[in-house]
């Protein structure tokens, strides 16, 4: 049955048996002695619609400064905070509320690991996956492993007359 007519918010009630294969996407984000800004921007579009499932995240830093990063969506890779702010954000509500948009500050330890498992579905538009990060005087680098399908565009007959 095609349910590629249904909105993201009723595709997500699928099961997740449903959801095509699972890819991973790495981008690497750094910034060097001096501190300053570090971009980067994904290899390749996303499809349209995506589910996220997992998403970790490998900290290192040198010092104990002020730090953050950003995740986000676009076109082109940004090449000053501006162009960050005017990128869709991959979480909208996720990070430091102090700040506007909202970012994720790094902690002040040296090394951390965070994993986060979701079940997330975000319209793309089409545009790639691109990151920011910002170090006050100090090295700082972030390693953002994100696990991604596309929603589904059809699904077993039986399954339709279930409610979903």
């Amino acid at each position: 049955m095609d349910v590629s007519s249904w909105t993201l918010a009723q595709r997500m009630r699928l099961p997740d048996w449903c959801f095509g294969n699972r890819d991973l996407l790495m981008l690497s984000l750094g910034v060097w002695t001096g501190g300053g800004f570090g971009w980067v921007i994904g290899a390749e579009a996303l499809p349209q619609q995506i589910c996220i499932w997992q998403m970790g995240v490998v900290i290192r830093r040198n010092e104990s400064a002020d730090n953050y990063f950003r995740l986000g969506m676009r076109a082109t890779i940004p090449t000053t905070e501006a162009h960050m702010n005017d990128s869709t954000p991959l979480f909208p509500k996720w990070g430091n509320i102090n700040y506007t948009p909202p970012r994720i500050t790094l902690p002040a330890e040296t090394d951390q690991v965070w994993f986060f498992n979701t079940r997330n579905g975000i319209d793309t538009g089409g545009l790639k996956f691109v990151g920011e990060i910002w170090g006050d005087d100090c090295a700082a680098m972030a390693q953002v492993n994100i696990v991604y399908s596309e929603l589904p565009t059809s699904m077993a007959g039986w399954l339709a007359h279930h409610k979903v």
